[in-house]
């Protein structure tokens, strides 16, 4: 009976283990410093560990600013399928993933390095019109307006998956 107990404890055990591996994983993320001056560039050294089922993972380095409500997502990049207005000019915006496949659950490992040039964009609103480079003149269309901008002193949170760390822009 003890050894029964003993088998399907580990067997639990296996099991959770797994599941915790396919869907969180294992990260660490790390940076050169801990207090930069306004827009000194951030490098951050990431890893990652798990099970990976499907092609596309779209973890990707977070950053968060401490403000008097509580931490806001800085947002260091844009996504999307459309296009934006960034500083009175029209971008496309990349897509956050390509084409998904999955398949049976194998283990990966991957690591690298990330700079964050210490801007971040500031949304505006919408606007109705902007500048589109590509084909002269004006979009016509309405779209989001940003402005990229210095990220503001402060205290901010890096995440990269479960992973996270505190630095200080002075």
């Amino acid at each position: 009976m003890k050894r029964l107990i003993i088998i399907i404890a580990v067997i639990l055990i296996v099991l959770l283990s797994t599941s915790f591996l396919a869907v969180f994983g294992m990260q660490t993320v790390s940076t050169d410093k801990s207090a930069y001056d306004p827009g000194e560039p951030v490098i951050m050294q990431w890893s990652d560990f798990g099970l990976a089922s499907c092609s596309c993972r779209i973890r990707e380095v977070s950053i968060y600013r401490q403000e008097p409500e509580g931490w806001t997502n800085v947002q260091h990049s844009l996504y999307g399928f459309d296009a934006a207005c960034v500083d009175g000019k029209a971008v496309m915006l990349p897509m956050p993933c390509d084409v998904v496949s999955c398949y049976f659950p194998l283990p990966y490992s991957n690591s690298g390095e990330f700079t964050w040039n210490g801007k971040m964009y500031v949304y505006l609103g919408p606007v109705e019109s902007c500048e589109n480079m590509a084909h002269g003149g004006m979009t016509g269309e309405p779209m989001s307006s940003y402005s990229l901008e210095y990220a503001p002193a402060g205290t901010y949170m890096i995440k990269y998956g479960l992973a996270e760390i505190m630095i200080e822009i002075n």
